[in-house]
């Protein structure tokens, strides 16, 4: 009997396949079949999800720049890492941040991780406007110049837990008061 030969072919995937273009030229790489991705987009996403996502974005960073990204964080159920606590200090109104300085946390509230988070902030609003009514600023001037560049600085990503928090933020105005005494008025 003879052997039965078959031409042995590339190996194509059963999802795509290869087709000229239209226009000529190089072979395009397009779906075969339903893709989850349609209209003129494709690969992208329609126009209105991508603006919703944007949108999206605009109001978390507008959350996360008014000091309000705990919160919403938290309403949310999700984790709140230590950078969303310190941009309470950084960022915060006036207004929230004398709300922050005057709050009385009970021992309930200093078992939980949210709690003891609200505890370090607490004591730093209120080291905050006790420094800014020391050297004669506002509260917002000390909240620009102490707590602003901790953001920024590669060692908030060493801030894992609420003492370190304290420890970072109560060293940065202590040095405030320092260079700001020396200063003329």
């Amino acid at each position: 009997m003879p052997a039965i030969t078959r031409k042995t072919e590339p190996r194509q995937s059963a999802r795509f396949i290869h087709r000229p273009r239209r226009s000529g030229g190089d072979d395009n790489v397009q779906p075969q079949g339903r893709s989850r991705h349609r209209g003129p987009h494709f690969g992208w996403g329609s126009r209105d999800r991508r603006q919703a996502s944007g949108e999206a974005l605009a109001r978390e960073a507008e959350l996360f720049l008014a000091g309000g990204y705990p919160a919403a964080l938290g309403g949310r159920r999700q984790p709140v890492p230590a950078s969303a606590w310190l941009s309470v200090l950084a960022h915060a109104y006036a207004g929230d941040l004398d709300g922050w300085a005057v709050r009385r946390h009970g021992a309930e509230a200093q078992r939980g991780t949210v709690g003891r988070w609200e505890v370090a902030v607490s004591l730093l609003a209120r080291e905050t406007l006790t420094t800014a009514a020391a050297v004669g600023r506002t509260a917002g001037e000390v909240q620009r110049s102490v707590f602003v560049p901790l953001e920024l600085m590669p060692a908030v990503g060493r801030v894992t837990t609420p003492n370190d928090l304290v420890a970072l933020g109560l060293r940065a105005l202590a040095s405030y008061r320092r260079a700001s005494r020396s200063l003329p008025a």
